[in-house]
């Protein structure tokens, strides 16, 4: 204990230094930050795209939107793999092996598993405003339900478009 106190300098004195400087500069820093926010704040208190993107910072949050990476064919496929598959990944998820058609709980919810993709889909521009209307308010990722509702006149034939080409 007396060689590593020795070679690393760290005596009761040294240590106190270091807890008082440490503190110091904790206290200028959440200063800095304090102003540096304030000042952003005020920068973009008529944006207020800007103004999420400053709390998201603050939190830590950091968007990863992969879907947007997808190409719209490919987006729609892994949409359609998802989907078709989620049931019975649930159950191998549950079950942690291949459950067979016997397993009476298996068959309870998924009688035969489909591989088909859903392709031959037709959207119609009211079933996309009837699932937008539907949305729970007070539940949202990164759109509002509330706005989508808004603008669900304009958004729907977009979305209806997008969907059937996909």
């Amino acid at each position: 204990a007396v060689v590593s106190t020795q070679s690393t300098g760290r005596t009761n004195s040294n240590w106190n230094k270091y807890i008082e400087y440490k503190r110091l500069f904790d206290n200028i820093k959440n200063k800095e930050k304090f102003i540096y926010y304030n000042r952003i704040f005020k920068e973009s208190q008529q944006d207020l795209k800007k103004t999420w993107k400053c709390i998201n910072e603050i939190l830590g949050r950091k968007r990863h939107n992969r879907l947007l990476t997808f190409t719209g064919k490919e987006a729609a496929h892994d949409f359609n793999r998802y989907f078709v598959n989620i049931a019975h990944n649930l159950l191998l998820d549950t079950y942690g092996n291949e459950p067979n058609s016997s397993s009476s709980e298996y068959s309870k919810f998924m009688p035969e598993q489909l591989t088909e993709e859903l392709s031959d889909c037709e959207f119609v521009c009211k079933d996309v405003e009837k699932i937008i209307y539907s949305l729970n308010d007070s539940k949202s990722t990164y759109f509002s339900p509330k706005v989508l509702k808004l603008i669900c006149s304009r958004l729907s034939p977009v979305l209806t478009k997008i969907f059937n080409s996909c």
